[in-house]
C-alpha cells in the first residue's frame, strides 16, 4: 500500500483482510475499526467487538492516544470537535474558543502526526476570504471513532474498565 493510502485504499484493504464481501457490512465495521490493522470477526456485532478490542485494551489504547497528542488538551478538544462533525477550520477554532494562531498550530501538529488531513477535493474560492474555510477530515476511521465516542466519555469508561 502507498505511504499515504487513500480512504478508499484503506477500505479495500480492510474488506480484503477481513474477507468481507458485502459492502454494507464492510462499511459498518470499517467506520469503527478501519485503519487499525485488526482482524475483525463480522459474525460478532460491532458492539461486542468494541468491548473486546477497544474497551478490553482501553488503557494501552489511551496511552497511545496520549503519546500522539502529548496529552495536550487543545489537541484533544480539536480532534473531538472534528470527530463530532465540525469540520471547517474556522468553525473548529470558534468551537474550541481558540485564536487562529493557536488553532493553526494545533492543526499543523495533528496533520504532521497523520491524525487529520485537509480535504483537497474542495475547490478554492475565487477571492481570498470568500466561501468556507478549509475542511478537515480524519485520516483513519478508528481515530474518528475514538475521538467521537471514546475520548469524550473517558471518565465513565475508565471508571468502568479500570
Amino acid at each position: 500500500m502507498a505511504k499515504h493510502p487513500t480512504l478508499l485504499q484503506h477500505f479495500r484493504s480492510f474488506a480484503y483482510q477481513n474477507n468481507i464481501k458485502d459492502f454494507d457490512t464492510a462499511l459498518e465495521y470499517f467506520t469503527v475499526f478501519g485503519g487499525t490493522g485488526w482482524d475483525v470477526d463480522v459474525s460478532k456485532s460491532v458492539a461486542t467487538l468494541i468491548e473486546e478490542k477497544v474497551l478490553a485494551n482501553y488503557e494501552s489504547l489511551h496511552e497511545s492516544m496520549t503519546r500522539y497528542t502529548h496529552n495536550n488538551g487543545l489537541y484533544h478538544m480539536v480532534l473531538s470537535i472534528i470527530a463530532l462533525g465540525v469540520n471547517h477550520e474556522n468553525d473548529v477554532f470558534k468551537k474550541a474558543k481558540v485564536g487562529r494562531d493557536k488553532g493553526e498550530e494545533a492543526i499543523d501538529y495533528l496533520v504532521s502526526k497523520s491524525l487529520i488531513k485537509f480535504d483537497l477535493s474542495v475547490e478554492k474560492p475565487v477571492k481570498e476570504g470568500g466561501g468556507k474555510s478549509d475542511r478537515i477530515l480524519f485520516d483513519l476511521p478508528f481515530m474518528r471513532f475514538w475521538f467521537a465516542m471514546i475520548s469524550p466519555n473517558y471518565q465513565s469508561i475508565s471508571e468502568a474498565v479500570l
